[in-house]
């Protein structure tokens, strides 16, 4: 049991509910441009101030969200894993020959929750989320 928790634990979770919820909320925002645009074909019944207008801005709220959801978990439907990219400098100082060089290296892994056990982070690598190599 212990095994499975710690693989759930390599898991971006909290990156995949938080995508979810921007969809919901992006899906969502184009009712409002759906209600203006109703108001100002129809001012008589759905004017700012009636209910109706609410009720339509609602229902175009709930399904531009349930969509964008939608698609946001046909591209992702389960989390990834828990990536960090560590952006790493070496300066090289100028010499009389040759100027300043900054050389800068992106290194992306996985992140296990508990940086002692490594089996989690080298068991379920990716090819993409491998550390590059050190710069030469």
């Amino acid at each position: 049991m212990s095994v499975i928790l710690d693989k759930v634990a390599a898991l971006d979770i909290d990156g995949w509910l938080r995508g979810l919820f921007s969809a919901a909320i992006s899906g969502g925002a184009s009712a409002v441009v759906g209600g203006i645009t109703i108001s100002g074909i129809d001012p008589e019944h759905y004017s700012f101030y009636t209910a109706k207008f609410y009720i339509v801005v609602g229902i175009l709220f709930a399904t531009n969200a349930v969509v964008s959801m939608a698609k946001f978990l046909s591209a992702t439907p389960l989390p990834g894993l828990k990536q960090v990219e560590r952006t790493i400098e070496v300066t090289i100082p100028a010499t009389k020959d040759s100027p300043k060089v900054v050389e800068t290296t992106k290194e992306t892994h996985v992140e296990p929750l508990n940086p002692a056990d490594q089996t989690v982070a080298s068991s379920a690598a990716t090819p993409s989320a491998r550390p590059l190599p050190p710069a030469a």
